[in-house]
């Protein structure tokens, strides 16, 4: 039992490390869209976001979510922006979070051109963040269920 206790602590945490990844290439997704849907369709921000909610790879985002129902009761987008991601339960470190509450900044506050300059600045950001998740998850991922496992045996042994 302890062995395998050790062993499932170790894939957790892989698993944590792989849906971090998951959730940041999202992120590049959704800025994407977000871009894509002010350059050439130029919708109110709620529609932007009501369209982009509904994306395959960006409906693990629940900020975007808690983000809608609060704007869908009459606030203004930038509290309920700030109100989604503080309300988040995705795994993002302080410093994902934070460039991700001033994304909010940026979406419909300028023209077209000036939010697409900046959207392509918060997705290379978090195209950053991907990339050292990916990078954490291939150092540590499979390490974290060989060390568990290692962990788990030598404590049977000492238990023996």
């Amino acid at each position: 039992m302890v062995l395998i206790g050790a062993v499932l602590s170790g894939t957790m945490i892989s698993s944590r490390l792989k849906k971090r990844v998951e959730i940041l290439e999202a992120m590049e997704i959704f800025i994407s869209s977000v871009s894509l849907e002010i350059e050439f369709i130029s919708l109110p921000v709620y529609d932007i976001l009501r369209k982009t909610a509904r994306l395959e790879s960006c409906k693990g985002l629940d900020f975007i979510t808690a983000c809608l129902e609060k704007m869908k009761k009459g606030d203004d987008f930038r509290v309920s922006w700030i109100y989604g991601v503080d309300k988040s339960l995705l795994p993002f470190k302080a410093e994902e979070r934070e460039k991700l509450k001033s994304l909010g900044s940026v979406i419909g506050t300028s023209d077209a051109d000036g939010q697409r300059a900046m959207l392509s600045l918060y997705k290379s950001y978090f195209s950053a963040f991907s990339n050292k998740a990916r990078q954490d998850y291939e150092k540590y991922g499979k390490t974290s269920i060989t060390l568990s496992a290692l962990l788990g045996a030598g404590i049977l042994i000492l238990m023996m």
